[in-house]
Formats: C-alpha cells, sequence, structure tokens
C-alpha cells in the first residue's frame, strides 16, 4: 500500500466473547463497525491484532413514554476503548474484559444513556435497564435550549421523518425579521416557518430555500392572532404548530388558526430564484424533517434562540381539540 492510502481491515470469524485490539504504527484503531478498522497509512509498519475472549455484559433499554421510539436504531459500545456489541428490540451486549467499564447506549433520535459494570470472572446481567429520555439534533447535542450563532443557521431532530407531528416551542424575536423560527425539509427542499408583524396581528411568512435574500421565496398568510400584545424588545412567545393530514394549525397565545392548501395567500417575493412557492407543495402527506431556525441571529446584543422544545406524533388528538375550539 503506498504511503497516504486509505486501509480497511475486516475481522470475521470471532465470537460474541472476542475482544480484538487492533494497533498500527504504535496507535491503538477504534472500530468503525463491528470488526471493521479503518486508518490511512501513514509510515511503514505492521497492524498487529491481539483477540482477547471476555466476558459478557448484557441488559436491556428502554424509551421514557413521550419519546417517539418507532423505527429507533441503536448501537453499544465501550467508553474507552470503543469496543462495539450488539443492540436491538430493546437489548443489548458487549464483551468485556475484567474490571470496571463504562458503556454507552448511542440512539439515532436520542442522548447517550450510560451505565457502569465491573466485570470479575463470569458474564454480567445488568438488573437495571437504560432510558432514553431527551431527544438530540443531529449534531449529537441534546435538545433544549438553542441560541442561534449564524444567520439561517438551521438544527434538525435526529433521526426523525414523519408526515403528521405536533411542536411546541418557545421563540424569539428582536427587531424587524430578525427572529427564529420553525424549520421542516420535504426531500432536500427546506421551508422555514416565522411569526412577523402585520399590523399588529400575526403574519405567517413560509420562506422556501436557505439563503438569506436570493434564491428564496416568500409566502404570507394574514392571520387574527395577536402580535407582541406588550410591546416587548426582544419578544418571546410560544408557537405551536400541528400538521394532520396535509392540513396545519399554528396557535400563539390563547388563539389558533387553520391552514390548509387552499388558504388565500400573497407572494411578496415572486418568482425570486427557487420559482413561486404554494401551499399545496408544503401542506402534504410527505415525511418531513423537523427543526429551527434563525433568520438573522443577532440584535442590540440579544441573541436568536429557541427553547422549551416538545415534540410528539399525536396529531389527530391535537388536531381534534383545535377544531374544536375553532368551531366555539
Amino acid at each position: 500500500m503506498l504511503k497516504g492510502g486509505k486501509a480497511t481491515l475486516t475481522l470475521s470469524g470471532l465470537t460474541e466473547a472476542a475482544i480484538a485490539t487492533v494497533t498500527y504504527n504504535g496507535e491503538t484503531l477504534k472500530p468503525t463497525a463491528a470488526g471493521v478498522y479503518e486508518f490511512t497509512a501513514t509510515a511503514s509498519g505492521e497492524v498487529t491484532v491481539t483477540v482477547t475472549y471476555a466476558y459478557i455484559a448484557s441488559g436491556t433499554y428502554t424509551y421514557a413514554s413521550w419519546l417517539y421510539s418507532d423505527g429507533d436504531t441503536v448501537s453499544v459500545k465501550e467508553k474507552q476503548s470503543g469496543a462495539l456489541g450488539t443492540a436491538g428490540e430493546g437489548k443489548f451486549s458487549i464483551p468485556l474484559t475484567p474490571g470496571t467499564h463504562t458503556i454507552v447506549l448511542t440512539s439515532a433520535r436520542f442522548a447517550d444513556a450510560e451505565t457502569e459494570v465491573t466485570i470479575e470472572d463470569e458474564n454480567v446481567t445488568i438488573d437495571t435497564a437504560l432510558e432514553f429520555t431527551t431527544m438530540k439534533f443531529e449534531s449529537g447535542q441534546a435538545v433544549g435550549a438553542y441560541e442561534f450563532t449564524a444567520d439561517n443557521q438551521a438544527v434538525y431532530f435526529g433521526g426523525i421523518s414523519v408526515a403528521d407531528f405536533v411542536v411546541t416551542a418557545d421563540y424569539t424575536w428582536l427587531d424587524g425579521e430578525t427572529s427564529s423560527g420553525f424549520a421542516m425539509k420535504i426531500g432536500n427542499e427546506q421551508y422555514r416557518i416565522f411569526a412577523f408583524d402585520n399590523g399588529g396581528k400575526v403574519k405567517l411568512c413560509v420562506r422556501k430555500g436557505t439563503d438569506f435574500w436570493d434564491n428564496r421565496n416568500d409566502l404570507d398568510y394574514a392571520t387574527d392572532l395577536d402580535w407582541n400584545p406588550g410591546g416587548a424588545k426582544p419578544w418571546t412567545y410560544t408557537m405551536k404548530i400541528v400538521y394532520n393530514q396535509g392540513v396545519m394549525y399554528v396557535g400563539i397565545g390563547d388563539k389558533y388558526v387553520k391552514i390548509t392548501a387552499d388558504r388565500a395567500y400573497t407572494l411578496p417575493l415572486a418568482s425570486n430564484g427557487k420559482g413561486n412557492i404554494s401551499g399545496a407543495e408544503f401542506l402534504n402527506t410527505a415525511e418531513k424533517r423537523i427543526g429551527f431556525v434563525a433568520f438573522g441571529h443577532e440584535h442590540n446584543g440579544s441573541k436568536v434562540s429557541v427553547s422549551n422544545i416538545s415534540f410528539s406524533i399525536n396529531a389527530s388528538e391535537a388536531a381534534a381539540e383545535i377544531e374544536a375550539a375553532l368551531a366555539e
């Protein structure tokens, strides 16, 4: 192999209790998948494989009741060595040598769950189930208060793509159109939903595209939702968005508005690089990735942020409650 080339070493035939230690040029390699090691040939040298037969630590994992876990994928590793085990369907197992170890379960959607286990001279069953309790963004950061650091920055929930959902969060408006907003992706297209002032009422602005100005298009819905009643700046407000069977409901304060594909709208940025946006293209039953976005990110020393985030897939129940409220 030429210097600078990339190499992949795959080990096969190992039992579950076998732990392989692979070294190259004096460095211990961590597996990228079970039995797979990748490295770049930076110098002449040997690859050494040492196999130690160990004991099995096994256990179970669960999800907090408010989390959407259907279709989630989980992996397990030992924290220090990176040694991998197997996980799925609420169970995990991993080979470990005698000593004290930290076991880490990593989910596609939720922040890691960890536990410590001591191995002596036999297999160990961990009695208490590990529980996933917190959603995470694609970056791995646990979902919580998030302060944006760049214009048009978007963050999406990790591993979640659904057609119908309920998302509630506290958003901040700083000035003009400098604000946090809701973001979603349908296929490769991003849509952003902001609440802006429209003469004391809320204008819902749906933006297609990711650019700050060029190559984006806006669609505006007039509503009777109240805008910033106290005149605060910055203003933090709670907005609830419900998508159910191609219909979007938006609530701010104690009022809701229903947005359907045929609801009237205006196009303040007609044909501005992305082609005109229509309600039908984002009010549908396609699966959507879900997150948050900033338009601008700071003003007069304040930062755009989003906080108190909640998510569920109980859209039909939420839509029924809103419909009943709208009918009163």
